[in-house]
């Protein structure tokens, strides 16, 4: 057994969503989803070999899983409890314990398979055997589709490769209404992290925010549930921005405030600061203390969270979840804002704070500027003193070949067509960036610094590839605006001609002979 302190503390701090403070410029943050119950009663089934037992019984296993107070084995709760403490109590996760079931080869034979090769087919054999045995599966969650929502499998051994635990996909088994789906296993051990990772996986989608190269530097480590996920007793919570995401967690927008924020460690509630230009880009701010669910934490203080919806943690351009890092480095341990490390994260700081645009447009800055953190505790205060931009004053045009100005920035072009020109306003000769982006701005190519841009119908290869075009606006003032532009260009089909005339009903003829005087009509049909 291995002991650990701290195991009867509170897990985690269930805090009702908080109102926002009776200051100017501080609102809540629109929510990423809508917080509601969520209930769910999975599969969990337990498996051994002939050269692998479990070493515990199938009641212990099932405590591990479903126990409503356990801490046996040094564990800080069970599965269910650390869903329910991270959730806020929102999720409600039980499982059907199922076992032990024998599979018919060896843990060795099964390891040599290729990856998940061996699972699948334990898998599909306990099934099969659980449904001899009379088990309704439509008992358990299922979504619209009859997709049944988790399945756990959990074995003992050492696995080198075949058996090496993952979440995956297995549809290839139907019963009652329903049918498997998505799967993950984990070690038959008193172990909480790995379970829980591989259902953050299964039961909620998110991905693995740990690199899967080695030596990066500025990487989340244990802060996370999804990367190195802490303590393997105790795990951590997941990601604030996965929290808001699910609805567990709230959030207040900061943009337009300067004051003190008085931030409770621990909390469901988080701080926000968003690009103006980009509202899938923002900074979250939040308070951790090592106690409960964060008692492994690698450092406490104020953690500050770099977030941009549609990036990824596994590309070399802009990564989904960062946790910046106070000392500038790679050190876990100096990760939070705090008193002898470091009080400020502004755009002059180091590290600076910094959007996207800025690496290719250096002179936008975010205007934010967090400082004079107090020490960790239960409780502790900074301050915001952030610029705020007046309203944008870019407006989007288009000039046709006619020279009518039409506004719009969604453009469809049948290749051929007549040229047209981007003409945003303010119009104004200086200031201006045209940028044209992939989705996840890796590939950014800086295409004019006019304020129009003329635009071909019929260069096809110039716009076959182009998803987006974006005029970025230097104001007098400094601030910088955005405009975003679509061109769908397309091929124009072939069409099919019909002419009618006084004397006959339409006929599809692609030529027409009409005598003087005489009167038709035509159409074409695509």
């Amino acid at each position: 057994m291995k002991e650990k302190l701290g195991v009867n503390q509170p897990r985690f701090e269930q805090k009702t969503r908080q109102e926002p403070m009776p200051k100017d410029g501080i609102r809540p943050a629109p929510p990423l989803a809508t917080k509601k119950k969520d209930i769910i009663k999975g599969l969990c089934i337990v498996v051994d070999f002939s050269d692998e037992q479990s070493y515990y019984t199938l009641p212990e296993l099932d405590s591990m899983m479903n126990g409503k107070n356990f801490t046996s084995y040094g564990l800080n709760g069970s599965v269910y409890q650390y869903f329910n403490d991270v959730s806020g109590g929102v999720v409600e996760f039980n499982n059907v314990i199922y076992g032990i079931f024998r599979a018919p080869k060896t843990f060795a034979e099964y390891d040599a398979m290729s990856m998940g090769v061996g699972v699948r087919e334990i898998l599909q054999l306990a099934l099969e055997s659980m449904d001899k045995e009379g088990f309704d599966f439509s008992t358990l969650s299922h979504d619209s589709s009859g997709y049944i929502r988790s399945i756990t499998l959990l074995y003992p051994g050492s696995p080198s490769s075949g058996m090496w635990y993952h979440q995956y996909w297995h549809n290839g088994f139907k019963a009652d209404g329903v049918q498997s789906n998505t799967y993950c296993t984990s070690d038959a051990n008193m172990s909480l992290r790995r379970l829980c990772h591989e259902n953050g996986h299964q039961l909620f989608h998110w991905p693995d925010m740990y690199q899967y190269r080695s030596g990066i530097c500025g990487t989340i480590g244990s802060f996370d549930l999804m990367a190195s996920g802490g303590d393997d007793y105790n795990p951590v919570p997941p990601n604030p921005y996965f929290m808001l995401k699910e609805g567990w967690a709230t959030a207040t927008e900061v943009n337009n405030y300067t004051g003190t924020i008085t931030d409770t460690a621990n909390d469901l509630h988080f701080y926000k600061y968003t690009n103006p230009l980009n509202p899938k880009e923002y900074y979250l701010f939040n308070a951790v203390q090592n106690t409960g669910r964060s008692e492994y934490l690698p450092d406490e203080g104020l953690s500050i969270w770099k977030i941009i919806e549609n990036g990824n943690n596994q590309s070399d351009g802009s990564w989904m979840v960062r946790l910046i890092h106070a000392d500038n480095g790679c050190n876990y341990n100096g990760m939070c804002w705090k008193p002898g490390l470091n009080t400020e994260y502004s755009d002059t700081s180091v590290p600076g704070a910094k959007w996207e645009e800025g690496i290719i447009l250096s002179n936008i800055k975010t205007g934010l500027r967090c400082w004079n953190v107090s020490a960790p505790g239960a409780v502790i205060t900074y301050q915001f003193n952030n610029y705020v931009c007046p309203p944008s004053p870019v407006e989007t045009y288009v000039k046709l070949a006619s020279g009518k100005l039409e506004k719009n920035n969604i453009i469809g072009v049948c290749l051929g067509s007549d040229d047209f020109t981007l003409s945003p306003l303010p119009n104004t000769s200086t200031g201006w960036t045209w940028l044209e982006t992939d989705i996840y701005r890796l590939n950014v190519d800086t295409i004019s610094k006019s304020r129009e841009v003329p635009v071909s119908g019929t260069k096809e290869v110039y716009y076959q590839d182009i998803r987006s075009i974006t005029a970025y606006f230097e104001a007098p003032n400094g601030c910088f605006y955005r405009a975003d532009y679509t061109i769908n260009y397309r091929t124009s089909p072939q069409a099919t001609a019909f002419v009618e005339t006084e004397n006959s009903d339409w006929i599809q003829k692609p030529t027409v002979r009409v005598c003087a005087g005489g009167l038709c009509n035509l159409r074409a049909e695509v």
